[in-house]
């Protein structure tokens, strides 16, 4: 087992997810980032989405940014879900574990309502697009380990 999945499995079972390892009927890995290793996990009763990241990068190079990487990802969804007043189709973040390094989100059903939907028929404004790229933008920019300030900053709320 590989120490992404090792790690996911520490994380659902220490944020109560899952009592026991045969609480996992399935880990399938998704295999289409550079930095993460992501999985579909499916439960007795459920489905997630969960994310390892580890000190290297998948394609092997550090991440300064990397024990920060997924509790900053986990804030710029809570602040998407914000800015859009949560008329677009975001997962929820079930939990962040840091000690492992794993971020557990919901999976979205299949009928979700995809963004230009919801712009065509007038659900949200077409000025929530320029604020949230505005906002995604300077998320980031702050991500990157250039910036000095801490996520978010201020300039991006």
């Amino acid at each position: 087992m590989k120490i992404s999945e090792k790690n996911i499995r520490k994380a659902l079972l220490k944020n109560k997810i899952i009592n026991h390892d045969a609480d996992i009927l399935k880990a399938e890995e998704v295999n289409s980032g550079n930095t993460n290793h992501a999985y579909i996990i499916t439960t007795k009763t459920k489905k997630y989405f969960c994310k390892y990241a580890q000190l290297t990068t998948k394609v092997n190079y550090i991440a300064w940014e990397t024990k920060n990487r997924l509790a900053n990802e986990a804030k710029a969804i809570q602040l998407v879900k914000k800015l859009t007043n949560n008329k677009i189709k975001i997962p929820n973040v079930i939990f962040h574990d840091k000690e492992h390094s794993v971020i557990c989100l919901d999976i979205l059903p299949e009928w979700s309502s995809p963004l230009s939907d919801l712009l065509l028929s007038g659900e949200i404004g077409a000025s929530m697009g320029k604020k949230l790229g505005e906002n995604l933008a300077c998320i980031h920019q702050s991500s990157v380990g250039i910036a000095k300030h801490t996520f978010p900053s201020k300039e991006c709320l």
